[in-house]
């Protein structure tokens, strides 16, 4: 099995849970972003939920095919809530590429609890690195660049990810069931 069918098929296939936190490191940075004015709204309230109310929950279930796609596909439907309330909500494709690290991904995503107000779609790569273990996505998000390292602990059972852009952080902690 390749590194990048060892990550989805063999570590990420399955239900997950966790943590997750959303925190502006840099205000400056922030200011100087050239998000769109709804977006920086909303980041201003994702930061504000989380410096109030504390972390939020992750929900997680990857599904993942080696027969589709020249080197498989997987699919992952990811959910952030607070109190019940989505704050962020993603179905993510990733198609496998044949040299063994590549990963193009194809999310359809929406922020908050209002789903017809923040949504965004695009493709972003990612990159699976030595057996499966740890992975790096380039993701554009909030019309913003982030780039997500995620690393896999040696049981295969808990995930940490850390995004950044330069003005913020996430950090998402990863238990499966």
């Amino acid at each position: 099995m390749k590194d990048n069918q060892i990550y989805y098929f063999e570590v990420g296939r399955g239900q997950w849970h966790g943590q997750y936190s959303f925190v502006i490191n840099s205000w400056k940075g922030f200011r100087k972003s050239t998000m769109p004015l709804k977006y920086k709204f909303l980041v201003i309230m994702m930061n504000l939920v989380n410096k109030i109310f504390g972390i939020s929950k992750i929900r997680s279930t990857i599904t993942a095919t080696a027969e589709m796609q020249e080197a498989g596909i997987a699919n992952n439907d990811y959910r952030v809530t607070k109190f019940g309330i989505t704050l962020f909500y993603s179905n993510e494709n990733y198609v496998l590429n044949p040299n063994g690290s590549d990963v193009l991904v194809k999310p359809h995503e929406r922020f908050g609890p209002i789903p017809f107000l923040f949504r965004e779609d695009d493709e972003y790569p990612a990159k699976i690195h030595a057996a499966g273990m740890s992975s790096t996505y380039y993701i554009k998000l909030l019309s913003d660049n982030w780039i997500g390292k995620y690393t896999v602990a040696e049981d295969k059972k808990h995930v940490k990810g850390v995004l950044y852009n330069g003005w913020a952080t996430v950090v998402e902690i990863l238990d499966k069931l």
